[in-house]
């Protein structure tokens, strides 16, 4: 039973994460202002987030929610650092986070 509560935990958080990345994308920062300036991804001020600054959002300081996250969206052996700032839209990154959500 308390693998499915984890389960149903990790799949809301997968879901906030691909929330984050649809209303707004960056590379190479974790998060960027409404004027693409770099700005803490914890701030108010921010509204675009890479894949990992959009996953660290969601799972706040909680490490074991951020590795877990980490792991199930990384099915190969890459960087999501690197995956994530060499595509030229979000639309890669959707995808990868839509095969996480459908397992």
């Amino acid at each position: 039973m308390a693998s499915k509560m984890n389960n149903k935990a990790l799949l809301q958080r997968l879901r906030k994460i691909k929330a984050l990345i649809v209303k707004g994308w960056t590379r190479n920062y974790f998060a960027t202002n409404k004027n693409g300036r770099p700005i803490d991804y914890q701030s108010r001020g921010a509204v675009n987030f890479c894949l990992l600054g959009a996953i660290r959002r969601v799972c706040k300081s909680d490490h074991l929610k951020y590795s877990e996250s980490v792991s199930f969206i990384r099915r190969n052996d890459y960087s999501i650092a690197d995956f994530n700032d060499k595509q030229r839209s979000n639309k890669p990154i959707i995808a990868l986070l839509d095969k996480a959500i459908a397992r």
